[in-house]
């Protein structure tokens, strides 16, 4: 493979995932929104931020994982989540 094709690659590469990050974040953004509107929550308030925190970060990595799958990402974006959730968590796999 060339530098030329690998440079290209790359690219589109970047393209892709900003794609991804930009259109789930949109979504969610709505999402929360709607929900906040529907339940009447004040902005800002700690309901709110449960609800961000609570209901809205899984619908996040759900949508981050079928926008990903969309857009032909969906290897990268799920080893990106498992590491991010390794580290989060403290968990490790043990080595037989």
């Amino acid at each position: 493979m060339s530098w030329k094709a690998w440079s290209q690659n790359k690219v589109v590469h970047v393209i892709l995932v900003l794609l991804v990050f930009s259109c789930t974040g949109l979504s969610v953004a709505r999402i929360g929104r709607l929900l906040t509107e529907w339940l009447e929550v004040e902005r800002f308030s700690l309901a709110y931020w449960l609800l961000w925190i609570v209901a809205l970060l899984p619908v996040y990595n759900v949508l981050l994982l079928c926008f990903a799958f969309l857009f032909g990402k969906f290897t990268y974006f799920r080893e990106k989540q498992r590491r991010t959730w390794r580290k989060m968590t403290g968990w490790t796999r043990r080595k037989p």
